[in-house]
């Protein structure tokens, strides 16, 4: 057991590393032509630290199809609505205990909403426990609409002059060298830690939903909790913010859209009370955020009080 644990911890960093490097390439190639860097991190950026759970989700699921593992579809929707509890509860929870942070009035009155809703059409969309084409095509296409108004919007704002930290310039030749390398590292690195958290539920004899909503969605928030906690350290609350925001909405709508599509997920386990915890997180982070436009620590503590509860409850009843 040991040396799996070790095997999928060291899996979970090689994903890490490939979505980093397909990230730099990818962002250093956008700059070269032209694109402002704000846009970079808006969206090249904040999706290269969500390509964890992409490859994750869209392994699991191919792998369930292939099997015939039903349990491999939990881990295909487990990891994004794990993952987005952690986000909106620990990783949350643990910037505004470093700082308070203040929230802009754009990011209250548009895109905290849209992480609702896209949270409360999950719950709808698994009502019969699968995840079809359909479905999978309308988040897509709510995934382009939100990109295409967050961009239009950013063009027209004075945020276009931001820079964005840790976007180098270098030869196109080794940003497409980066980009391919990336991608495959994380695409092998991905069907491995599917193959090892499978095994781990097994031989915990615990059922895969539980280690999609705890191991692999607290592992694969990993890139943004720590660029999260990072930018809190340096005072960057909007990019904080923004990193969590931007993971959520990519987690439901790109994610799980782009795997819907590819490949539908059938005999779906996550429950009310899952789902349930993912709203109620998504509207407490907006409503904290309403109140003064800012997150105070006691904000906080509240978050990571419900994460604590939450995991405690699911250990409880594995």
């Amino acid at each position: 057991m040991l040396l799996l644990l070790l095997k999928l911890i060291i899996s979970l960093f090689v994903i890490i590393v490939g979505a980093d490097q397909m990230t730099n390439g990818a962002s250093a190639i956008a700059i070269k032509m032209n694109i402002k860097p704000f846009i970079v991190g808006l969206t090249i950026v904040a999706m290269g630290t969500s390509a964890p759970e992409l490859f994750v989700s869209l392994s699991s699921a191919l792998e369930a199809a292939n099997s015939g593992n039903a349990g491999m579809g939990d881990i295909a929707v487990g990891n994004v609505v794990g993952s987005n509890i952690f986000n909106n509860l620990l990783i949350v929870g643990s910037v505004s205990l470093i700082a308070p942070l203040a929230v802009k009035t754009i990011t209250v009155k548009r895109d905290l909403p849209i992480v609702a809703l896209a949270s409360l059409a999950l719950l709808l969309f698994l009502l019969n426990g699968n995840l079809n084409r359909l479905e999978g095509a309308f988040f897509c296409v709510c995934f382009v609409l939100y990109m295409w108004m967050t961009v239009r919007s950013a063009k027209t704002s004075d945020s276009d002059d931001e820079q964005v930290e840790g976007v180098k310039e270098m030869p196109l030749w080794k940003a497409i060298l980066l980009i391919i390398i990336g991608l495959a590292v994380l695409v092998y690195a991905s069907d491995k830690f599917v193959e090892y958290a499978s095994d781990i539920a097994t031989r915990l004899d615990v059922s895969e939903k539980i280690v999609g909503l705890t191991i692999v969605g607290a592992g694969t928030s990993a890139p943004e909790l720590a660029t999260s906690i990072m930018a809190a350290r340096k005072g960057q609350g909007d990019m904080a913010i923004g990193n969590v925001i931007g993971s959520n909405i990519f987690n439901i709508l790109m994610i799980l859209g782009l795997t819907g599509l590819i490949q539908p997920i059938e005999g779906i386990t996550i429950n009310f009370i899952d789902l349930g915890v993912l709203i109620l997180a998504a509207l407490l982070f907006w409503l904290f955020s309403f109140t003064k436009y800012k997150l105070e620590r006691w904000e906080g503590c509240v978050l990571l009080a419900l994460c604590a509860g939450y995991i405690t409850w699911l250990v409880v009843n594995a």
